[in-house]
């Protein structure tokens, strides 16, 4: 289940999530590739325990490690993004570009002291204090992804509601686990019956990866055990 779960439904989250053309965007490529770099640390330290160790302490340790890393890398992505489209659209608003500042983007308080920190230029100020706001809060949550990138997206191009799961039933990588119906299956519906699946997959969706972003979190023995995680 561990190969599974980085290979499949961590490694791909970013692609599932985002538009194409929004996770290849120049200015986001420094959030994916330092993603895909921990997850080959993530990967690398999984064929350790290939084939089976005799050591089955150190195989569960080894197992629980590189679930953290693997979480820990979505968790990092997603802050990374978030605090480069803070950072850039205030910069480029303050350079006088035309645009609406997101409303609730624009009723963040900014204190002196996170304008003024280590005197930073304006681009690094923004980011450092995006940095700020994204400490206050977790990630680890569909929720909480999906609240705070929608703020940047137009609105036919919201992120993890029903219209946007037709994309993710017929990804490539998708996992029958995840949304609950194969392509074929899908495809032979009718309209109104798509559109209930989807509905029905989203739930399923959320409730697959809060699963996934609890364990790194949940110390309880049968977390714990190898014969959990596989």
């Amino acid at each position: 289940m561990v190969s599974d779960v980085i290979n499949t439904e961590l490694e791909f989250l970013p692609s599932f999530i985002f538009p194409l053309e929004f996770t290849t965007m120049p200015i986001l490529q420094r959030p994916i590739q330092y993603f895909i770099e921990d997850i080959k640390r993530a990967k690398n330290l999984l064929a350790l325990t290939e084939p089976p160790m005799q050591n089955g302490i150190l195989r569960d340790d080894i197992l629980r490690s590189t679930w953290m890393i693997a979480v820990g890398a979505c968790d990092a992505y997603f802050c990374d993004v978030y605090c480069d489209l803070i950072s850039r659209t205030l910069k480029a608003k303050g350079k006088g570009t035309k645009g609406i500042i997101p409303v609730k983007l624009s009723n963040q308080l900014i204190t002196i002291g996170n304008y003024f920190d280590l005197n930073l230029d304006g681009g690094w100020r923004w980011r450092n204090y995006a940095r700020k706001v994204i400490e206050k809060e977790s990630v680890l949550s569909l929720g909480k992804i999906k609240e705070l990138m929608n703020i940047f997206l137009r609105e036919k191009h919201k992120i993890i509601d029903a219209t946007a799961m037709e994309k993710w039933i017929l990804h490539k990588e998708c996992k029958y686990r995840l949304v609950g119906i194969t392509v074929t299956e899908y495809q032979k519906l009718s309209p109104g019956d798509k559109h209930r699946k989807r509905e029905e997959a989203l739930g399923q969706f959320k409730e697959h990866y809060q699963d996934i972003f609890q364990r790194r979190n949940d110390d309880s023995p049968a977390i714990m055990s190898g014969s959990h995680l596989t």
